[in-house]
């Protein structure tokens, strides 16, 4: 039977007077440091790999790498619905879709700060500023990870598998993320395992629970971001001249693998350098290891420029708002 979403607690409310204050402006500083600390390690990333990615986009027309971006754009847009659906999911009020694209990708930046976790601790205090519990916060962030885990080891898994017999015979392993992932993603299982994950960091959701419609549109919205990331890998590898007769099969589920193998790598900032050797392997029946490397890399130059450009596009709106917040309580 689906659980019906759960009316959030109220225990993130912020308290009148000088209490309140206070919680405010350390919450302010918070975010500060955050958004510095992100800047700092985004930066760190494009100068340690300046060279590397000048070299690897060298290669490529123009025109190619404007498709292979649109590509990316779609992925990030298909990703943020599968983010939103959960959210709309597990209370009572959501924010406008602009306001949840602000905590979306803003939050999104969290992950090239090495840990695992910055993601899901900014989007809930980006969303503790829009009626957004912390606690509901988490779940929306550790489920729609879950998500995206689930739905990229089954269609990388069935992408390769269609491929050829002789990846069937070799990746049939990756297959049986598919009735596992159907299990996962039932409510009950669901809840639970987001429970237990949360449990761990000593978080309490309280009775906070995500119910069938939300978690089937979520994923639904997920293997979109997923096609369209193979897609955007794809106009890269028919440049770098791929082989094969099954080209396009065996990039999408050399992508959606190793990403899932970067998010499970959660100390390297945004799966760096896992999901690279991960792709670059994956690729080997239809590039050679010079330009499985220059695919590795200029499909990361991109990404980074999609998260940048995402972020940069929604983030105006959201200095807006919270300077107007600011006058209001003075």
């Amino acid at each position: 039977m689906s659980q019906e979403p759960l009316i959030e607690p109220s225990s993130d409310a912020v308290p009148p007077g000088n209490v309140g204050k206070r919680r405010r402006s350390l919450s302010s500083g918070l975010r500060v440091a955050f958004a510095v600390a992100i800047l700092g390690a985004l930066t760190l990333t494009l100068v340690n790999r300046f060279e590397d990615i000048r070299h690897a986009l060298s290669n490529l027309e123009w025109q190619q790498v404007l498709v292979s971006l649109g590509c990316v754009a779609l992925g990030l847009f298909a990703q943020w619905h599968a983010w939103h659906a959960l959210l709309a999911g597990t209370g009572t009020s959501t924010p406008p879709r602009h306001t949840s694209a602000q905590i979306f990708f803003v939050g999104q930046l969290g992950k090239y700060i090495p840990g695992g976790v910055w993601t899901l601790l900014a989007q809930a205090e980006l969303g503790s500023a829009h009626a957004v519990s912390r606690s509901r916060s988490l779940v929306v962030g550790s489920g729609a990870l879950g998500v995206t885990v689930v739905s990229g080891a089954g269609v990388g898994g069935l992408a390769l598998a269609l491929a050829s017999p002789g990846f069937l015979s070799t990746y049939c392993w990756a297959l049986l993320a598919l009735p596992a992932g159907a299990v996962a993603l039932t409510p009950r299982v669901f809840n639970w395992l987001v429970a237990l994950v949360l449990r761990t960091t000593r978080k309490d959701v309280g009775d906070l629970a995500v119910s069938a419609k939300p978690l089937m549109l979520s994923a639904l919205w997920s293997s979109a971001m997923w096609l369209a990331f193979g897609f955007h890998a794809w106009v890269l590898v028919r440049a770098l001249g791929g082989r094969g007769d099954h080209v396009g099969l065996v990039t999408l589920g050399a992508v959606t693998l190793s990403w899932v193998i970067g998010i499970v790598v959660i100390f390297a900032p945004a799966g760096a350098g896992a999901r690279e050797v991960a792709l670059i392997a994956l690729m080997a029946p239809v590039l050679d290891a010079p330009e499985a490397l220059v695919l590795a890399l200029s499909s990361r130059a991109l990404l980074i420029v999609g998260d940048v450009a995402a972020s940069t596009a929604v983030a105006p709106r959201y200095i807006r708002a919270k300077l107007t917040a600011a006058r209001r309580r003075r």
